[in-house]
């Protein structure tokens, strides 16, 4: 067979190949989300408006800053990464900021692989190798994932969750992993290192700060949920532990669902089972939907609150 043949039913045989995965990705989209809608939308109906009639603002403008600052330890997060596998030149902080809080819309349409691939893209615009950048992310994405997986294993072991025992089993199985995985990486990757020759180095003191900073924002995160239950009604601080798992489990949850842009409907979904003990299933529902509201319009006033640096530095 002539290579022109060969080459042209090479072409063809891929191009069918990634027509069925789109389709096949647009379906599982649809189902997911579908079945979402469907699960809040019947537990909302359970909402007695008379209820939560009346809101306490102080406690979501609480919410909605700690959502923000949450926003902004990513941005720290993505910085110290740079600084922990020692390139030469890290941009400035107020650079690396604009890469993390930018690509991190994209996973909102169409999804967390061109929120990865912009972050990729522009991170080489500021003069960052593309082995630089990805060790990077993939030193971001093992800390960010690592350290909610501790916290939600840790607090099942001292709190009562609404979980089959196996099932709680198999997240505090992930999150020792996770916790060895965090505490072996320097020394695996320092060995690694001499092993293949390779430039790419970890600096512990930054590592340590790094885990750091993605541990305050899983906290902020959690606090903030709480927040937004205070704001419906009282809420004792002692339940703390509990909506920090929660809103560990949604976010990780969402996460492993990639084929969903943002986790759109599979984070709400599982916060809100998760509060429907706590809550009721209305209550519950409208503060999974409250979560996403005020992390949208955080991260989208995060970016707007580098318009006037860009503007000045241009």
């Amino acid at each position: 067979m002539p290579r022109g043949m060969k080459d042209s039913l090479r072409y063809r045989l891929h191009s069918s190949v990634a027509h069925i995965y789109h389709r096949i990705r647009g379906g599982m989209q649809i189902v997911v989300l579908l079945a979402s809608i469907l699960y809040l939308g019947y537990n909302l109906r359970a909402l007695s408006f008379e209820e939560v009639a009346i809101w306490r603002w102080p406690y979501f403008a609480f919410a909605w800053s700690l959502t923000f600052i949450a926003t902004w330890m990513g941005a720290v997060g993505w910085w110290l990464v740079l600084q922990t596998i020692c390139i030469p030149s890290v941009p400035s902080f107020r650079s690396t900021s604009a890469i993390h809080l930018k690509a991190n819309l994209a996973k909102y349409l169409p999804g967390y692989g061109w929120q990865l691939a912009g972050k990729a893209y522009l991170a080489h615009r500021h003069g960052i190798e593309s082995r630089q950048v990805g060790a990077a992310m993939l030193l971001e994405l093992v800390t960010v994932l690592g350290v909610g997986a501790v916290f939600a294993a840790t607090i099942s072991l001292f709190i009562s969750l609404p979980l089959p025992p196996l099932l709680v089993i198999f997240i505090q199985i992930i999150g020792g992993t996770a916790g060895i995985v965090l505490l072996a990486l320097p020394f695996v990757w320092s060995y690694g290192a001499k092993r293949f020759h390779t430039p790419v180095v970890l600096d512990r003191y930054f590592y340590v700060l790094t885990v750091g900073a993605m541990g305050t924002g899983w906290i902020s995160l959690g606090v903030g949920l709480w927040a937004l239950v205070a704001v419906l009604r009282p809420i004792d601080w002692m339940s703390l532990p509990y909506f920090l798992f929660t809103i560990a489990g949604g976010i990780l949850v969402g996460l492993a669902a990639l084929f969903v842009p943002a986790g759109l409907g599979v984070r709400e979904s599982v916060i809100a089972f998760l509060l429907t003990p706590v809550l009721g299933p209305g209550e519950a529902v409208l503060v999974a939907t409250l979560s996403r509201v005020v992390l949208v319009t955080g991260e989208l006033t995060a970016v707007a609150c580098l318009l006037p640096w860009q503007k000045r530095e241009s």
